[in-house]
Order: structure tokens, then sequence, then C-alpha cells
């Protein structure tokens, strides 16, 4: 299962993790590189517990990092410059300033709320992460 999991380090602002519970767990940043080729909200970094630039920058990674798992590169950037303010509202804004977790199947739902997966359904898209086939 993924799971998206926001803490605080000393010295440094919010970074968000993503642990992608296989065997065994693998734990990796998740940088704003990739997603500020598609927009630039905030290149001094993530945040959440507001409605900002950083809290946007964060939301627009989290669901390019989730789609880039089972989509094209440009379907995945579409997806996620598509999404990512309503998951920003749903998610990261109300988010605690100690942090935060989501995981693959909260996305997921949203997605079902926001009608995506009806049409990705229609379209023979399946939105299975890699390994939870």
């Amino acid at each position: 299962m993924i799971s998206y999991v926001a803490g605080r380090r000393v010295g440094e602002p919010g970074v968000i993790f993503v642990d992608r519970s296989e065997e065994p767990p693998i734990r990796r940043d998740l940088s704003p590189e990739a997603s500020l080729k598609i927009r630039d909200h905030s290149p001094t970094g993530f945040e959440w517990g507001y409605g900002g630039s950083g809290p946007s920058q964060l939301a627009l990674a989290i669901l390019l990092d989730y789609f880039l798992n089972v989509l094209k590169l440009s379907q995945a950037e579409e997806l996620a410059a598509t999404y990512y303010q309503k998951f920003k509202e749903h998610f990261i804004a109300p988010a605690t300033s100690e942090g935060f977790q989501i995981e693959a199947h909260e996305i997921e739902h949203f997605l079902i709320m926001e009608g995506w997966l009806r049409v990705a359904s229609a379209q023979g898209i399946s939105i299975q992460p890699k390994g939870e086939e």
C-alpha cells in the first residue's frame, strides 16, 4: 500500500516522505522538482495546514507521483494539474501543522468523488498502483 506521510525535520520546513509498503518497505523523499515543471508555486518547498503556495506545490507533487505509478508522463501531468487544487482543499490545507498521512485508498476515494475514476474506467485506464494489482 502507498502512503504519503508528512512530518517536520529539525531546521527544515515541512518535508514529505513517500512510504510504499512493500517487502521490505521503501521510503523516499518526495521532491518538488517534477511538479515544478507543471506549475511553479513554491520553489522553496512543501508546506501544509493552509491554502498557500507551499501546500499547492505539495498537492501537485503528491498527485503527480501517484498518477506516475499507473499512467504515462503526459497523462499523469495533465491529471495532476487538473485535480491538485481540489486535492489541496480536501487533504493538504486542513492538515495539522505536525503532519499527516494520506493512504492510496483515500486518493482513490477522492478521485471517485471527483468523477475521474468513472471516466478512466470507461476508457480502459486502470489506476491500481504498481504492486497492488
